[in-house]
C-alpha cells in the first residue's frame, strides 16, 4: 500500500523522533512525574553544542534526504512497475535485480542477482550472482540449498573470481601504507556444506571443498582440499530480547597437493559478542572480540599468504581496505551501535582496535594496535542482497602515532553468498 505525502510525513516523524509532529507546532515537554527539568536550560546547551556537528550531519545528510527519497519512491508508480517486472511466479518467489559495488581504491563491479525459492521442489533455494568490470574483474557465484527440515539444510556452492586489483602490503603488524602493491589472481572454489540448528540457540555448520588459486604474474599457485566447521550459541535464538550474548568457535584444515614439498595447515578462531537492545527499541549496542590463527601441521611448513588471517574489508575493522593486514594471527575488539533510520534502513556506527601478529599472537602489544572507525547505512533485506553506504578510516599503529593512513568509501551490495 502506498502512502500519501501527509501519511509519509507522519510516519517519518514517528520513526525518526519517536512521536508524531504537527507542522508549525512545537510539542511541549511532558512532565510525567511532576518534577522540574534537571539542570535548567543553561545546562542542556552544553551537550547540544558538543553534539551539534553530529546532529547537523544526521539531519541534513541522512534524515532529510532519505525521507524525501523514500516519499518520492512510495508515491511513484514506477516503483511498483519495477517490482512487478523484476519478480516472477504466482507467489513472487523468484526474481532478478541489478547489483553494483563501489569501493574506493578497488575496481567497481556491476552485475545481477537472481533468486528462486522452492525452485525444483519445496525447500529448494537457488541463488546466482555475477558481476564484472570487464577483463580486470569477473565474479560469479552459484549456490543451491535444500532444506532437509525446519532445522537443517545442505547446499552446494561454486564460485569463480578473477581480479587484478588485489592489495598486498606485506606481512606483519607494522607494514607501512607506502608498501602497497597489487597482484592478479584467479580463484575457483567448489564446496558442499551442512547446517543444523541443534536446539537451545546452538548452530552447527560444516563445509568441505576444493579451492584452486593461481597468481597470474608469477605463473604460480596452489590447489587445496579444505574442511571447515563452526559452532555458535546465540541467546537471540531462544527468543530472548534486551541483552544477551553470541559465542562461536571455528576450526578448519587444508592440504596442498599441488606443490612439492606438500604442505598442510590448521586454522582456528573464536568470537564473543555481547549485545544490548536499549529499551527493546531496536537500538542495539554491541561489544565483540574476535580472534583467528593459522599454523602449519608440519614443523617449518609454508602457508600461502592468501590463506593467512586478515583484517579489513567487509567484516572486521572496516575502515581498512580488504587485505590491508595479514599475518599468522589476528585479534580485534569492536564497539558497535545500530539504530533504525527508516522502516527498511538501519544506521551503523563502529569503533574497533586490533591488528595482525605472528604465530600464537607473538608480538601482541598495546602499542602495535591500530584503530578503525566507520559509519554507514544498511538496508534491512536478506543478508546476500543488502545495500550499504559506508565511510570509514584506519590508522597506523599507536606506537607510530596513530596517524590516519586509510580512508574508505563503500556504496553498493557488499555481501555475497
Amino acid at each position: 500500500m502506498l502512502l500519501n505525502a501527509s501519511q509519509t510525513g507522519f510516519l517519518a516523524a514517528i520513526l525518526l523522533t519517536g512521536s508524531p509532529a504537527v507542522a508549525g507546532e512545537k510539542r511541549p515537554v511532558p512532565h510525567y512525574d511532576g518534577r522540574p527539568d534537571a539542570g535548567g536550560d543553561g545546562a542542556i546547551w552544553i551537550p547540544r553544542v558538543l553534539l551539534a556537528p553530529l546532529w547537523l550531519v544526521y539531519e541534513f545528510l541522512v534524515r532529510i534526504p532519505i525521507g524525501a527519497a523514500v516519499t518520492a519512491i512510495e508515491e511513484s508508480a514506477t516503483t511498483q512497475r519495477a517490482v512487478h517486472v523484476l519478480t516472477f511466479g504466482s507467489e513472487k518467489n523468484a526474481g532478478i535485480a541489478p547489483t553494483f559495488l563501489l569501493d574506493r581504491g578497488m575496481l567497481p563491479a556491476i552485475g545481477g542477482y537472481f533468486w528462486w525459492d522452492d525452485a525444483l521442489v519445496d525447500g529448494n533455494h537457488l541463488r546466482i550472482h555475477a558481476a564484472t568490470w570487464g577483463e580486470p574483474l569477473v565474479l560469479a557465484t552459484v549456490s543451491d540449498r535444500y532444506d532437509l527440515d525446519d532445522r537443517s539444510s545442505v547446499s552446494l556452492t561454486a564460485s569463480f573470481t578473477r581480479r587484478r586489483d588485489n592489495l598486498y602490503y606485506g606481512i606483519g603488524p607494522e607494514t607501512p601504507d607506502s608498501a602497497r602493491t597489487r597482484y592478479r589472481s584467479r580463484v575457483i572454489d567448489v564446496a558442499a556444506s551442512f547446517e543444523r540448528e541443534l536446539g537451545r540457540g546452538v548452530h552447527l555448520g560444516t563445509k568441505a571443498g576444493v579451492r584452486d588459486t593461481s597468481f597470474v604474474e608469477r605463473a604460480a599457485g596452489y590447489t587445496i582440499a579444505y574442511q571447515h566447521a563452526d559452532l555458535a550459541f546465540d541467546t537471540r535464538s531462544l527468543g530472548l530480547r534486551g541483552a544477551g550474548v553470541r559465542a562461536s568457535a571455528s576450526g578448519d584444515s587444508a592440504f596442498d597437493s599441488s606443490n612439492t614439498p606438500r604442505s598442510s595447515w590448521l586454522g582456528y578462531g573464536a568470537a564473543l559478542e555481547g549485545f544490548w537492545d536499549i529499551a527493546e527499541s531496536d537500538r542495539v549496542l554491541t561489544l565483540t572480540a574476535t580472534t583467528r590463527l593459522v599454523d602449519p601441521i608440519a614443523r617449518g611448513g609454508s602457508i600461502p599468504f592468501t590463506e593467512l588471517p586478515t583484517l579489513g574489508g567487509y567484516t572486521t575493522m572496516r575502515g581498512f581496505l580488504p587485505g590491508r593486514m595479514i599475518d599468522r594471527s589476528a585479534a580485534a575488539v569492536t564497539l558497535g551501535y545500530q539504530w533504525p533510520v527508516w522502516s527498511f534502513l538501519d544506521g551503523e556506527l563502529e569503533a574497533a582496535t586490533g591488528n595482525v601478529f605472528g604465530a600464537g599472537f607473538r608480538g601482541l602489544e598495546p602499542g602495535r594496535l591500530r584503530f578503525s572507525g566507520a559509519v554507514g547505512l544498511r538496508t534491512l533485506s536478506i543478508p546476500e542482497a543488502q545495500l550499504e553506504l559506508l565511510t570509514g578510516f584506519g590508522t597506523d599503529t599507536f606506537d607510530a602515532g596513530a596517524r590516519i593512513s586509510s580512508f574508505r568509501l563503500v556504496f553498493g551490495a557488499t555481501h555475497g553468498f
